[in-house]
Order: C-alpha cells, then structure tokens, then sequence
C-alpha cells in the first residue's frame, strides 16, 4: 500500500481510484459492488475502470476533447472487472480529480 487504507464504505455507482495506480483522470473506477466478506473487517469490492463508450467523465473531456482522442488502450481496460479490498479505493478529489454530478450520476446508471 502506498496511502493510509481508505475507510469509505463505497456503493455502487461510486467513482474511486486505486491506491497503486497513478492518479489521474484515466485510472478512475466505477464500484460495481461487494462481491464478498472475506472477513468482519475487510470486504471484497468489484470495480470496473470506466468506459469511455459508457461514460466520459468530465475530467476526461478536458483532457482529450473528443472521444476519437481517447487513447484506445483506455477503453480496452475499461472492460475489465477487478475484485479489490475497499482499503485501496480512494476518493479521486483526494488527488485533485474532480467529478462532476453528471458524472456521478452517468456512473451509477452503467451498473443498473
């Protein structure tokens, strides 16, 4: 672990990052859901980087402008699930990424 262990109990439809990614616009992370208690202390969250065919994140569109810009091997990882302890979820405004209402509401509407 590279930060102190998250202690936010995310939900589903919530935009997280994780802790040995870099921290930028391009590592973000849907929560798709707990998958499992492994024990009392520590559960097992499933989590998708987000697709920019699904969801463009605000920060996102700053960055490249248009989806054609978008590098393609972002969208190839967004397809991806990964099951993580919710210790390495982070929130992204903890390192200066902003997400925007839409975003978040966008997020929650791709796990429905």
């Amino acid at each position: 672990m590279i930060y102190e262990a998250n202690t936010i109990e995310w939900k589903p439809g919530d935009i997280v990052i994780h802790d040995a990614d870099s921290k930028d616009h391009k590592m973000l992370m849907v929560v798709r859901g707990i998958i499992r208690y492994r024990n009392e202390d520590t559960a097992q969250w499933q989590s998708q980087y987000l697709n920019p065919e699904e969801l463009i994140p605000h920060c996102v569109m700053v960055k490249y402008g248009s989806y054609e810009r978008i590098p393609k091997r972002l969208t190839k990882q967004s397809r991806e699930i990964w099951l993580n302890d919710m210790k390495y979820l982070h929130n992204p405004a903890r390192f200066g990424i902003e997400i925007n209402e839409a975003d978040k509401q966008k997020a929650k509407e791709i796990i429905i």
